[in-house]
This record gives structure tokens, C-alpha cells and sequence, in this order.
């Protein structure tokens, strides 16, 4: 009779301790799944930590010593749930146990591969990055993410931007590129527009690396929809060509776009492509738009790189480039031709102003004309007269479609040869 009794109160005493058990991982399961459905979530580990002291201090009720049950516990009671809430817990014990230990490998690889992905955040790359002493040569937060893209398909189940964009800065940070350089390349990050500017910042501080973070943030720009960024990312390379047939693919491509890859990389080779005919397409700029817009853009310099390129050419190269261009209009160039006597480049503006005279509608008037008197330069525009008082030089452009003195803009002792006399450049008042 008293081994029976001592029977019953020994089962009595583990019915209650399985009891206590499952309660408390109801209570868990209960926990993680108001977790889930929760919008602004708080830390997984936060908000175990205050969970599990709690339930550390349950106690089985005296009914369920007895095994009694409620009819709402009845309906609550998923074993699998249980279940799958006890291997859960198991999981991030386990994975405190290692980092607390320092083995900070394996609880970086337990923690990649995590149910659900309840360790991979970022609030576990914190937690490594806080660690500060450590024996293996690569620093704890890197053994995370190298984890974190090793346990990751391309392109699936990968870092989050925040993350992506913290493990490659804390890479760049301590010199190991090719993690950065296997993550890109690999497809095991999230690109953003944020993770190639750092990179391409990273590289300007290091040329031994310039190349390949040039080469990486073109892959990131490129997959963001980036263009102009993945445009200049080519052209800091070299890689014109590349550039160019990115562009032609690329309609949203616009002349501020252009304008943008010129300004951070001028480049010569570029311009001249974007000038010309191109796999059977029609240029994509004409040489006076693109030179006016330059002008106007404050990248002058390259503007006048393109006139004296084509200029030296040969004879005529100039005059059939002004004669071919449609984008651009007389009064375009002849203030491009301003621009060149302003900078001390009468050969261009002798080139640009004779190539404008010798068109159509316009033409030098006699100066033994009764207007020559006055000393007067007359304009004919649409059968209006416009008057500069310079004295010099007297021509008909119906083609304008503002007044325009060219004389403003012909170099020194330029030579009339409609009359045989040379002449000084205007800069006199003008008048309508």
C-alpha cells in the first residue's frame, strides 16, 4: 500500500512539473504569435527576455494538478503549435549560449539559419557588432553576414537594404572587399540606390579598390533603375562603349541625365559618340545643341574640346557640321560663336560666323548704300529693321528669329570679302 502511494505522489509530482511545462509554452506560443500579427514589432530578443521572466515565475493552478481543464483551454490546445513554439525557444537558447561563450562562428551560422528567420535582423548584427574582443582574425559582425549570405538563395531570402547596407559598410570598414564583392556579384543583398553611392564614396578614398567598386555599384545602379548613376559608374571606367549602348537602351535617358554623367566625368569620347550616328540610329545630339547647352551648363571646356576636335579634322569638317545640324539654329551658333570670342578662340568663330554668312538669306550689303552714311549697321529680319550703332557691317538673316550682330562676335581685322575691307569686332550698343 505505501509503494502505491509513493507511486501516486511521485506521478502527482511529474503530472505537475509537465503541467507547469506545458503552461508555460501555451503562454509562448500565445506571445510569438501576437508578435507576429503585431505591426510595429518590437525586438524578437527584447521581447522575449521579458516574456520568459515571466513565465519562469508560473505555477500550475490546483486544478491542473489534477489534470482540469477549462473548455477554452481545450479549444486553445494545439500540440503543434506547442510544439513548434518549445524547438523555437530551444533555438535562440542555444544561440545565446554560443555568443555568450564567445563562440561567436557558430552562433552567427545558428543564427543565419533560424525558423522563420527570427535572428536574422538587426537587431542580432547589433549584438555582434557590439563585440569589440574577439581571437579570429574576422571581425564577429562579419562572420554574421558572411552567414547571413551564405545561408541565402540569389536573390532569395536575402538581407533586408538595412542590413545589406550595414554588412558592407562594416566590410568596407575593415578592408574586406571581397564581401562586398561576393554579396554584389552573387545576388545575396538587396540592392538600394544608398548601398552603391557608399560604394562608389569608398572607392574614391581608395584607388587600389576604384575599379572593382566602380564595377560593383554599376551592378547596383543598374538593378535599382539608376541609369544616369550605372552611365557614370561606366564612363569613371573607361568603358564608353558600354555607356553609350546603355544609354540607347535606356528612352527615359534625358539631355539633365547627360548633362549630370558629363558634369561628374567629362569625358571627350563620350561626346563625340553621342554626336554621331550609332548602330543605325541618327545621333542622339546635334554638335550645336549639345555645345549651347554646355555653354549655358557652365562645362565650356568640353564644349570647346568638341569644336577643336572637329575643327581639326580638315578643311570643311566645321562648316558641313553646322550645315547638317538641325537641332540648332543660326542664332545658336552664332552665340556659341560669341562664346569663342570671349575665350580667346577667334580661328572657331571665323569658321562658325563664314559657315553662317555663306547660307542662304544672308548676305553683306553694299556699304555705298544711303544707310552706309549713318554709319549704321541695318538688320533685315522678317521685314523688320533693327539698328546697331557699330558702325561696321550691314547683313540680312531672315532665318533668326531675334536679332543677332554678328559683328559681336568676328574675331579681330576680320576680312570682308563681299567688299574688300577689313573691319574691328562691334561692341557697341545695339538697338531694335
Amino acid at each position: 500500500m505505501r509503494t502505491s502511494l509513493n507511486q501516486r505522489d511521485a506521478l502527482i509530482l511529474e503530472n505537475n512539473r509537465l503541467q507547469r511545462r506545458f503552461t508555460q509554452l501555451t503562454c509562448l506560443s500565445k506571445a510569438l504569435s501576437s508578435w507576429e500579427k503585431t505591426s510595429s514589432r518590437p525586438p524578437l530578443l527584447e521581447f522575449l527576455s521579458s516574456k520568459l521572466e515571466h513565465v519562469s515565475e508560473m505555477k500550475v493552478s490546483e486544478t491542473d494538478s489534477y489534470g482540469i481543464k477549462t473548455d477554452d483551454e481545450f479549444e486553445e490546445d494545439d500540440p503543434e503549435k506547442v510544439h513548434k513554439s518549445k524547438l523555437l525557444l530551444d533555438y535562440i537558447e542555444r544561440f545565446s549560449d554560443l555568443f555568450n561563450s564567445g563562440e561567436y562562428e557558430a552562433a552567427a551560422y545558428h543564427a543565419a539559419k533560424s525558423p522563420h528567420g527570427v535572428l536574422r535582423n538587426m537587431e542580432t548584427m547589433m549584438r555582434f557588432k557590439s563585440v569589440s574582443v574577439y581571437e579570429r582574425q574576422l571581425p564577429p559582425v562579419l562572420l554574421f553576414f558572411q552567414a547571413l549570405m551564405l545561408s541565402a538563395q540569389p536573390g532569395k531570402q536575402v538581407p533586408g537594404e538595412r542590413m545589406s547596407l550595414e554588412g558592407v559598410r562594416c566590410a568596407l570598414q575593415y578592408n574586406y572587399i571581397q564581401l562586398a564583392t561576393f554579396g554584389v556579384t552573387q545576388q545575396r543583398l538587396s540592392y538600394s540606390e544608398e548601398l552603391g553611392d557608399m560604394i562608389c564614396n569608398h572607392g574614391d578614398k581608395d584607388p587600389r579598390i576604384a575599379d572593382t567598386c566602380l564595377a560593383l555599384a554599376q551592378i547596383i545602379f543598374t538593378a535599382c533603375g539608376a541609369v544616369k548613376k550605372a552611365v557614370l559608374s561606366m564612363c569613371r571606367r573607361g568603358l564608353t562603349s558600354g555607356a553609350l549602348e546603355h544609354i540607347y537602351k535606356n528612352r527615359d535617358f534625358t539631355v539633365e541625365d547627360l548633362i549630370f554623367v558629363l558634369r561628374e566625368c567629362p569625358s571627350l569620347s563620350l561626346l563625340e559618340d553621342l554626336t554621331q550616328p550609332y548602330g543605325g540610329n541618327p545621333a542622339l545630339l546635334s554638335v550645336g545643341f549639345i555645345c549651347h547647352y554646355l555653354l549655358s551648363a557652365g562645362l565650356e571646356d568640353l564644349a570647346f574640346q568638341l569644336l577643336e576636335k572637329i575643327y581639326t579634322d580638315g578643311q570643311g569638317a566645321l562648316q558641313q557640321t553646322i550645315l547638317d545640324d538641325v537641332m540648332c539654329s543660326a542664332e545658336g551658333w552664332s552665340e556659341i560663336a560669341a562664346r569663342c570670342v570671349q575665350r580667346e578662340r577667334p580661328q572657331l568663330a571665323q569658321g562658325i560666323i563664314s559657315t553662317l554668312l555663306s547660307q542662304p538669306g544672308a548676305m553683306c550689303l553694299p556699304q555705298e548704300q544711303e544707310s552706309a552714311k549713318l554709319m549704321e549697321h541695318v538688320f533685315m529680319l522678317n521685314g523688320k529693321m533693327n539698328v546697331c550703332l557699330c558702325h561696321q557691317h550691314f547683313l540680312q538673316l531672315k532665318d533668326l528669329c531675334r536679332p543677332v550682330c554678328l559683328c559681336a562676335v568676328m574675331p579681330p581685322l576680320w576680312e570682308d570679302a563681299a567688299v574688300g575691307r577689313k573691319g574691328q569686332p562691334c561692341d557697341g550698343p545695339h538697338t531694335q
